[in-house]
């Protein structure tokens, strides 16, 4: 059995961001939320308020052409290292709480594993991602700040794109970050990691994306 993918990342000024494989989860208990795969694909509610918006950490993360449903903890201590969220939790993905919340302006960025010694993990399926599909992230104000998928790039670990991903940008923007690659059976790990880039394509009140029973 290979073990799980192994994940740390170093902000700029000299960063190395390192990834190795885990899995895919689901957020128990949750609303079900209605969102469809891809962004342009449905008249949206009207957006929330902007003005004086409160700082809010997300707590949960919804990607729905991959499969993904998942609680999001905070990762990233003082020394500026970004962890990966713990091995045995396969339905878990971190969020980097140095840099912007999502629906912040900034690019926030989110890691999960790929794979677990048990099986596929949280974004098992990422890189099945197009452009023009829905990200969405559910803060703890009760907003969920929705992303539209720009595109995707994989890289090797030792020339992660580093500027590119966190690129301060005057707007909301959103990464996504697993391994990727030919998995190396003497080192235990991913060559490379692969990255989802998204743009702000709205932030919403969570109830009024939660699916209602007899909805069509």
């Amino acid at each position: 059995m290979r073990p799980g993918c192994v994940a740390e990342a170093r902000r700029l000024a000299g960063v190395l961001l390192l990834l190795a494989a885990a899995v895919a989860c689901k957020a128990d208990g949750a609303a079900r939320l209605s969102l469809p795969v891809v962004v342009q694909a449905r008249a949206w509610p009207r957006p929330a308020a902007q003005a004086r918006a409160q700082w809010a950490r997300p707590v949960r993360v919804l990607v729905p052409r991959a499969g993904v449903d998942a609680p999001v903890i905070g990762l990233g201590g003082e020394d500026g290292h970004l962890g990966a969220p713990p091995a045995g939790e396969a339905n878990l993905v971190g969020w980097d709480r140095q840099g912007p919340a999502p629906g912040d302006p900034g690019a926030a960025v989110l890691v999960g594993h790929l794979d677990t010694r048990a099986g596929p993990a949280v974004f098992a399926r990422l890189r099945q991602v197009r452009p023009g599909d829905t990200v969405a992230v559910v803060r703890s104000d009760d907003r969920v700040a929705v992303y539209r998928v720009t595109g995707s790039q994989e890289a090797g670990k030792e020339d992660f794109p580093v500027r590119r991903v966190f690129r301060a940008s005057p707007r909301p923007a959103i990464r996504l970050v697993t391994c990727g690659g030919r998995f190396d059976r003497v080192r235990h790990a991913y060559e490379d990691n692969l990255i989802v880039y998204g743009e702000h394509a709205g932030t919403y009140r969570l109830a009024d994306l939660v699916e209602r029973p007899g909805a069509a």
